[in-house]
């Protein structure tokens, strides 16, 4: 979704004919709670941590996707050493941890629930 950023002055975000969102590259990516989102890859992952990372005080959102688990931030710097002991809390092994700004494919993954490029 790099062209239409680049090129497009407004952005529909549509899932199945339906459109989810309209604005600007800006506008959209203001949509999603934070600019950052932590994404983690964790060993033996289960449905339950997106719930348990709800719990942490940074996260406003956590959604499972593509083999990650991406936390979008309520503030703008995120305390890893928080993040990683509270993955070992759970009993888990993270495999890797990445911080990343929000894309336009995040924000669709973020009001879609899927990946670009998903046949769900």
């Amino acid at each position: 979704m790099e062209e239409p950023e680049r090129f497009a002055e407004h952005i529909a975000i549509v899932n199945k004919g339906e459109i989810k969102a309209f604005g600007t590259a800006d506008e959209l990516k203001n949509m999603i709670p934070s600019r950052n989102i932590v994404s983690l890859r964790i060993s033996d992952y289960d449905s339950a941590l997106e719930t348990d990372a709800l719990k942490l005080p940074e996260v406003e959102k956590a959604k499972y996707q593509n083999g990650l688990l991406q936390l979008y931030l309520k503030s703008g710097q995120p305390d890893f050493d928080h993040i990683i002991r509270w993955v070992g809390r759970e009993g888990k092994t993270l495999q890797n941890i990445s911080l990343s700004t929000s894309t336009l494919d995040d924000v669709f993954v973020y009001l879609t629930g899927k990946g670009i490029n998903s046949n769900e």
